[in-house]
């Protein structure tokens, strides 16, 4: 029998990501989506199928895949903003330390 790996994936499970998306691109989520596109949360090119971006705290933070830190984002932004934030260009850390602050 092969042997499987079970490994934690941050972005859920296939169906915990179906959802996510179908609910990113739902009139519902506030992001002006039809339901079969959403515009970019950064540049607002129409998406059919838009990457998730962890946004205003990225993953590199600590940023979660929750509806409170994800918005649809084209590959484009979803790529430039992940270099950034790992060169320590974005402003997740300060959010992060407001957050750690408060608590």
């Amino acid at each position: 029998m092969p042997h499987r790996s079970h490994h934690y994936d941050p972005r859920g499970n296939t169906h915990d990501r179906r959802v996510r998306r179908e609910w990113i691109m739902s009139p519902a989520a506030g992001f002006g989506g039809n339901g079969r596109t959403v515009p970019c949360y950064h540049c607002g090119a129409r998406l059919r199928k838009p990457t998730i971006d962890r946004y205003p705290i990225c993953g590199h933070a600590g940023g979660r895949y929750v509806r409170g830190n994800i918005v649809p984002s084209c590959g484009r932004c979803n790529f430039r903003r992940g270099n950034k934030c790992k060169r320590g260009g974005c402003h997740a850390q300060a959010i992060v330390s407001e957050v750690a602050r408060a608590a």
